[in-house]
């Protein structure tokens, strides 16, 4: 475990795991669990094994495995919850706002229902420049000390901005902002655990996790 890492916690199999702490896929090196503070059904992460801290730290042969990970997870979950929009809050040091409290790479996969983040993200904060990347190891070139913000759309575009101004957990302000629960987007105070209740029954239905 590192720094006491909560995510290393979990990869410790740490016997007073949540429900939600308990992986629904995994790999070698990766393992996927719904995401605390889901404002829709379906919301999971995808988190390493190993400690690191965002995309952009990820050798050429995880973000391999990685991408055939997710692509798996995305086939099961569009049968429940439709089409999946990953991003990364990708911080480039530890305990900074960016991070959002979470100092341990995870990738967001969240079924929007056909909304395009990319355009309600550009007018929720007009300040920011979007960049085209065409693969995730580009992000390994970005030389920006304040981190940056990673999206890809459903259609395999792939995005990416400083995270200057971004401040704490811009992609769900956005979401929530637009789903009109903006007082709900903290996952801290808002963990929003019905949510996660309807993700893992109904990508396991066969396993009763909840009595």
């Amino acid at each position: 475990m590192i720094n006491n890492c909560k995510i290393c916690t979990i990869i410790d199999n740490n016997p007073k795991q949540n429900a939600w702490d308990k992986p629904l896929y995994e790999t070698e090196n990766f393992f996927t669990v719904p995401s605390l503070g889901s404002l829709v059904e379906g919301w999971v992460l995808i988190f390493s094994k190993d400690h690191y801290l965002s995309l952009s730290q990820l050798s050429s042969e995880l973000i391999d495995e990685l991408n055939t990970f997710r692509n798996d997870v995305k086939i099961k979950l569009r049968k429940e919850f439709g089409e999946i929009t990953s991003f990364e809050h990708g911080p480039c040091n530890e305990k900074t706002v960016l991070g959002c409290g979470v100092d341990h790479f995870h990738l967001h996969l969240v079924p929007l229902k056909g909304l395009n983040l990319l355009r309600l993200s550009k007018d929720f904060d007009s300040s920011m420049s979007w960049n085209s990347i065409s693969r995730i190891q580009d992000l390994k070139n970005i030389n920006d000390e304040n981190g940056y913000l990673y999206l890809e759309l459903p259609n395999g575009q792939k995005f990416y901005t400083s995270g200057r101004t971004a401040g704490s957990q811009f992609f769900r302000k956005v979401i929530a902002h637009e789903l009109k629960v903006s007082d709900k987007y903290d996952w801290k105070s808002n963990p929003m655990i019905k949510n996660i209740e309807r993700t893992i029954k109904k990508i396991q239905k066969e396993v009763a996790i909840f009595d």
